[in-house]
This record gives structure tokens, sequence and C-alpha cells, in this order.
């Protein structure tokens, strides 16, 4: 008698019998504590990952704020040496101060 007899199963080829065993599972014969091993083992490379990962991305935004940061230093820095060049080159006029002014139109008639 073969094994799929004494379970009541009909007997499988080879091709049908791979389908069936990947529906229903490894049988691979692992022990107990191997499976315990491999599963601790896959809980330790996904919290590795999931560190790994959180570091990447920290390390991308600070690289992306450093960037803003030093370019926004830089926009301001242009700025104010622009502003200085602009305010050199306007003629410099030294009048006094203006604190009210008043005019009167004289008409000349020319009869």
């Amino acid at each position: 008698m073969n094994r799929n007899t004494l379970t009541g199963q009909a007997a499988l080829n080879d091709r049908d019998r791979i389908v069936f065993l990947s529906l229903n599972g490894p049988r691979s014969g692992m022990s107990p504590i191997a499976r315990v091993f491999s599963m601790l083992a896959g809980v330790v490379v996904f919290v590795l990952a999931l560190f790994i990962g959180g570091a990447l991305l920290l390390l991308a935004l600070a690289l992306a704020l450093g960037l803003g940061a030093v370019l926004g230093l830089r926009a301001w820095w242009w700025r104010r040496k622009l502003g200085d060049q602009l305010a050199q080159q306007r003629p410099h006029r030294d009048d006094g101060d203006v604190v009210d002014g008043e005019f009167i139109e004289v008409r000349r008639d020319e009869d």
C-alpha cells in the first residue's frame, strides 16, 4: 500500500504531486527547531531592512535639508551683494534734507 491510499487520496503522478505539495506548504521534513530558527532569521532580516531603510530615508532627508540651506544662504548672499553693487552704481546726491516744499507758478503774458 502506498501512502496516498492510506490517507484516502487517489494516486497522483509526479507533476500533480508537485502542485499538490506547493499548495499545502512545504513538506520538506524540516524539524520544528529549524522552522523556529528560520522564522527568527526572517524576523531579524525584516527588522534590519526596516532600520536600514529608515536610516537611508533620514540620510536623504538630511541631505535635502542641507542642500536647501546651502542654496538658500547662497541666494541670500547673492541678493545682498547684488544690492550693494547696485547701490554703488547709483549716483549719490547729498542735497541736504527737504522737510517741506512749496512752489508757485508764475505766468507772464506775452502780449
